[in-house]
């Protein structure tokens, strides 16, 4: 038990060490205004009448002369507020048919976009500065990923969701950065349009509601043709869930869509996430059951929090992330539990066909 215990330790630390810490010296871009192109920003909304006045004045001070607004069958009055801002420069569009998800629209709003190089976000984001499509749009590749993190607000859920995705940006932001990208986020992507249709008959999971950003890359990019964003300026936050039950509900509809994420990607993401859990379930078990010394136990723990505060301490300032280092210690153990818990969650959904 004390030998597989270090061995899931190396792992576990061999993802932080040599891959996660690519990350900490990737420089900014260069001046967005010397890398100046044509590009559309496509935004889909679904019933966020509460968020247009919001979203929309931010795009609009963006250094794109294409923004694309595409409603998806709200059922409130998102396309008539949408409308107010029809112009030359903004095309608001509706969705052509009523599917779950937002595959439809966005399709509509990509199909609709005057330019190649597509600008994606979605209606509940806010991007940081007014540079920020300069920025995504300075790198020179046909995809590009950028960073999402959650806003700041009281709770531990809060806390937590915040975590889970920082930890996410770094898995797929790190995982581009070593030539082998696997996802982005709608959130904030730029998309080459020829591209993305050249090859949509690799795209797999075009029935589910959700996926359509995770799964469009992990089909199409390559080590060539995708790079990374993450200047501060580059930024778009969103929010996160409020509850509990509304934090679960959305990572089973994330987490549904990696099963059909290649099998290579698949093996390594949950290389990571076996590593997490087997390193804490044979820390307990050794410690209660006598098999692993408490002086191995307490070194196993000691070197990989510090292997981990170091590159976290790096890390969330880079990210421009607001997680404090005296949290990561609860917030490991979380990460555990939860790793623990959601197969299970995801099986009792599969079987019963809904949870809520």
């Amino acid at each position: 038990m004390m030998a597989l215990l270090i061995i899931m330790l190396g792992i576990h630390l061999t993802y932080y060490v040599f891959l996660f810490s690519r990350l900490i010296n990737i420089s900014h871009i260069p001046n967005p205004l010397e890398k100046s192109r044509p590009h559309s920003i496509v935004v889909c909304f679904k019933n966020a009448d509460s968020l247009v006045d919001r979203i929309v004045p931010i795009l609009m001070t963006q250094a794109s002369d294409d923004i694309v607004l595409v409603d998806d069958f709200s059922d409130d009055d998102t396309f008539q507020k949408l409308q107010y801002y029809s112009s030359e420069r903004v095309q608001v569009i509706k969705a052509s048919i009523d599917r779950p998800g937002k595959k439809q629209a966005a399709h509509d709003g990509i199909s609709m976009a005057r330019h190649n190089r597509i600008l994606v976000t979605d209606a509940d984001c806010m991007p940081k500065d007014h540079v920020w499509s300069s920025h995504m749009n300075a790198v020179d590749k046909k995809i590009v990923l950028g960073y999402s993190p959650m806003i700041k607000t009281p709770g531990m859920v809060n806390l937590f969701s915040r975590f889970e995705t920082y930890m996410t940006g770094v898995q797929y932001l790190s995982y581009a950065v070593a030539g082998i990208p696997y996802m982005g986020v709608g959130r904030n992507m730029v998309l080459d349009r020829s591209l993305r249709n050249e090859n949509l008959n690799l795209i797999k999971g075009q029935k589910l509601a959700s996926g359509d950003d995770d799964l469009t890359v992990n089909a199409i990019a390559t080590k060539e043709n995708t790079g990374i964003c993450i200047d501060p300026n580059s930024i778009v936050y969103t929010e996160s869930a409020t509850t509990l039950r509304a934090f679960i509900n959305q990572k089973t509809r994330h987490i549904s869509t990696s099963v059909h994420y290649k099998l290579i990607h698949q093996c390594l993401l949950g290389l990571f996430s076996l590593s997490q859990v087997l390193f804490y379930l044979l820390l307990i078990g050794g410690l209660l059951s006598g098999t692993i010394p408490l002086q191995v136990c307490l070194v196993a723990y000691g070197v990989k929090q510090c292997v981990q505060i170091i590159v976290h301490h790096r890390l969330t300032k880079k990210l421009q992330e607001s997680i404090g280092l005296h949290q990561h210690l609860l917030l490991d153990l979380l990460l555990f539990l939860y790793y623990l818990v959601m197969p299970f969650i995801l099986l009792i959904r599969k079987n019963n066909n809904h949870w809520s």
